[in-house]
């Protein structure tokens, strides 16, 4: 199953998170939006669409991407990941920033944990993460457990 990865990252955490997807998926091709040019997606069997939240929204170049794509993303197996320190079930990320038609398509979605490292961020931001996290130092709740379980949920019936 020929799969690409479509994603936005403004500090770096989920292109880390894109690049496992990419490898369990078997190699997948990887699109960071902002930086690469969008393939042909008709060239795919499997699309998968994430982004980092921040304050409840998703990267607005994953939600544009998603909207602007609805159509051709309705054709093709389709997951949803959303990367962010909260490493919950709860929908409300999803439906708060991704088109209804889309959620009900995809054959995965999941929030996948996120990464802080305090090198990339500036200093208001790391104040910030320190208040949240309680610590200054390199923190991640990323899970491979969940990105194996979305893409086994990919991989199944392909």
């Amino acid at each position: 199953m020929k799969t690409l990865v479509v994603f936005a990252s403004k500090y770096g955490g989920t292109r880390s998170s894109a690049a496992k997807i990419a490898n369990e998926m078997n190699q997948a091709q990887l699109c960071e939006l902002e930086k690469d040019s969008v393939p042909d997606l008709n060239q795919f069997d499997c699309i998968v669409v994430g982004g980092p939240l921040y304050a409840g929204a998703i990267h607005k170049a994953a939600a544009a991407f998603a909207k602007d794509h609805v159509d051709m993303l309705l054709k093709k197996k389709l997951g949803l990941f959303i990367a962010g320190l909260e490493n919950s079930e709860r929908e409300e990320p999803f439906t708060a920033n991704f088109p209804e038609v889309l959620i009900e398509h995809a054959s995965a979605k999941e929030m996948i944990g996120g990464i802080c490292d305090p090198k990339t961020l500036n200093f208001f931001l790391k104040m910030l993460m320190r208040a949240i996290t309680k610590t200054s130092d390199y923190h991640s709740t990323v899970s491979d457990e969940k990105i194996r379980k979305f893409c086994g949920a990919l991989k199944a019936n392909a």
